[in-house]
């Protein structure tokens, strides 16, 4: 078990925002090629595994947020 310091941790933010951003792109990619009428089901899979992405990116962003004012917390 890693311990969390105040330098892993916006690394994690980071780490997240990027994945969030990877998310929203695969997404648009397959939302497109459904819009454009590609009736391939490789658009709304990319769909939904960018909607994923972006879902678990999400969580670990606010798992990060919450572990660092627990960490502000216990330093004030």
């Amino acid at each position: 078990v890693s311990s969390v310091s105040a330098q892993t941790l916006p690394d994690s933010f980071a780490v997240a925002q990027e994945g969030m951003r990877r998310g929203l792109a695969r997404f648009n990619e397959g939302s497109q090629a459904v819009a454009q009428g590609n009736l391939d089901p490789g658009g709304v899979v990319g769909m939904i595994e960018g909607q994923r992405t972006y879902e678990m990116n999400a969580k670990v962003l606010r798992t990060a947020d919450e572990m660092l004012g627990t960490l502000l917390d216990t330093i004030a």
